[in-house]
């Protein structure tokens, strides 16, 4: 009986893991978005006046966005003047990222200084013709979400911006490869929230609910067998 009491803990402690991956509503249209987000902070990037990579080291700018790809990353910089129309959002600086190639995956991050719960920004070559990039939800190092951009015509410019429901927040941005990107972003905007809604909220998973209540049907049974 006491092997099975410890057996019935265990599977509600699995069960209590945050499983559950929250919304977010997309917008592709700034002014929607803004409206959906409140008060925000934005990062330009023309503070840099010198092309400045961010790879290996963090890139963290005066509004607490840091940028980041691993390794030896070549095209992940900060183009003061950008390097070709593929990443030009307006002729300024801009950040042009770079998520590997087929031999050589990258996993670059966009970072902020504490949870926020919305981020928007211009993006020349984002998803342009096919699914190539995903934007991976974390909260301190936990998967909250996964946004896959909608596909655009090649080299187009666009705004792509999404905010959180459900009280949901994260932490990082980290761009997945599915097929060779290069794109520029600027004009980041981002909506910050209290620290004190920081945490994912823990849900059943719901293999882990089945077993646990099999678990309960059959203690009570062998109770009622005593």
């Amino acid at each position: 009986m006491r092997t099975l009491n410890y057996f019935l803990f265990a599977l509600v402690l699995l069960t209590l893991a945050p499983t559950a991956v929250a919304g977010f509503d997309t917008y592709s249209d700034r002014s929607a978005w803004q409206n959906s987000t409140g008060a925000t902070q934005t990062e330009n990037f023309d503070s840099i006046v010198v092309d400045t990579d961010f790879h290996p080291n963090p890139l963290t700018f005066g509004s607490g966005l840091s940028l980041q790809a691993p390794g030896n990353a070549g095209n992940n910089f900060i183009d003061v003047v950008p390097i070709s129309s593929e990443v030009d959002v307006d002729g300024t600086a801009v950040a042009s990222i770079f998520n590997g190639q087929s031999d050589l995956p990258l996993l670059p991050s966009i970072r902020f200084a504490g949870p926020v719960s919305a981020f928007g920004a211009d993006f020349r070559s984002l998803q342009d013709s096919v699914v190539r990039t995903q934007f991976e939800l974390r909260l301190n190092g936990v998967v909250v979400g996964t946004i896959e951009p909608n596909v655009i015509s090649e080299i187009t410019l666009r705004f792509f911006g999404f905010t959180a429901n459900a009280g949901e927040t994260f932490d990082e941005i980290v761009v997945l490869r599915i097929n060779n990107d290069v794109f520029g972003m600027d004009y980041a905007e981002w909506s910050s929230v209290d620290q004190g809604q920081t945490m994912p909220v823990p849900a059943l998973a719901p293999f882990g609910l089945i077993i646990l209540l099999l678990g309960v049907v059959f203690l009570s049974t062998r109770r009622l067998r005593a």
